[in-house]
């Protein structure tokens, strides 16, 4: 039995107790017996009525008030619990947005991997004039170097055609691996701005991208994105990716930076 069925029994059995009190006092007084005068009905109902009446009356409205007051209680055990249901309800969503971040990723920093792993596999396909792999782009960039320095004096012009012809020549070899290698950008990118991850974790994929390249890599991507047009050697996208940021600044990349500083603040540093 509840609060508030205790208190209707407690009100009900006093509601019975007041009713047989004026009763019993009655018959005390006048003894039990049935009159035929219609005056002394109307007198004994006036004296029940007067004093039964006003005490139901008051019995009903502490009842009410009691009743009213014991829900309030109630109600706001309720809303108290529902509110601390919200409460844990609130937190296990949070927990579950982490976890869920997390898993993603995660799942984000494999195929990261997988791709660094694709592009690794890639250099080592390479074949530039008999150099193979990472020797390729030590090859590659001694070749264009060497038109540099042949061509150095000519007009702006001129320098530019010629390397724009090595590339032109020469490109296809390294293609697959410099897609992949942006493709990668991209997906960094793409993460940065879905806001998957934070500036912090953005910094390190792009500082592991940066570590797969050695001097003469960054070299050729330099030179290339330069004086190639090619969609994959975005200069937005080298310059967001800080591709070039540990680049050499000594040499014929020196030269070029200081000579064509107009195109290449667009991309380097």
């Amino acid at each position: 039995m509840n609060k508030l069925e205790r208190t209707i029994l407690i009100i009900a059995i006093a509601g019975i107790g007041t009713t047989i009190a004026p009763i019993v006092t009655y018959l005390y007084s006048f003894g039990f017996k049935i009159s035929k005068d219609h005056e002394i009905w109307a007198q004994t109902g006036d004296f029940f009525g007067g004093t039964i009446n006003p005490i139901l009356s008051f019995l009903s409205f502490l009842a009410l008030l009691i009743t009213i007051s014991i829900q309030i209680k109630e109600h706001r055990a309720t809303l108290f619990e529902l509110e601390e249901t919200k409460k844990i309800h609130s937190e296990q969503s949070s927990i579950f947005a982490a976890q869920n971040a997390e898993i993603i990723k995660n799942k984000y920093e494999t195929r990261f991997f997988q791709l660094i792993n694709i592009t690794n596999s890639l250099e080592e396909k390479i074949n530039y004039n008999g150099f193979g792999g990472s020797a390729s782009f030590d090859r590659a960039v001694f070749d264009i170097e060497k038109l540099i320095e042949q061509y150095y004096m000519e007009t702006d012009k001129i320098l530019l055609e010629k390397i724009q012809f090595f590339f032109d020549s020469y490109y296809k070899v390294f293609d697959y691996y410099i897609k992949n290698l942006m493709f990668i950008v991209d997906f960094v990118l793409n993460l940065k701005a879905k806001r998957i991850l934070d500036n912090e974790e953005i910094d390190f994929y792009f500082s592991t991208i940066r570590s797969q390249l050695t001097n003469s890599k960054q070299n050729f991507i330099f030179y290339a994105a330069l004086v190639y047009s090619h969609p994959d050697l975005s200069k937005e996208k080298l310059k967001e990716s800080k591709m070039l940021i540990d680049i050499s600044h000594t040499g014929y990349v020196q030269d070029f930076s200081f000579r064509f500083k107009e195109i290449t603040k667009r991309f380097y540093r």
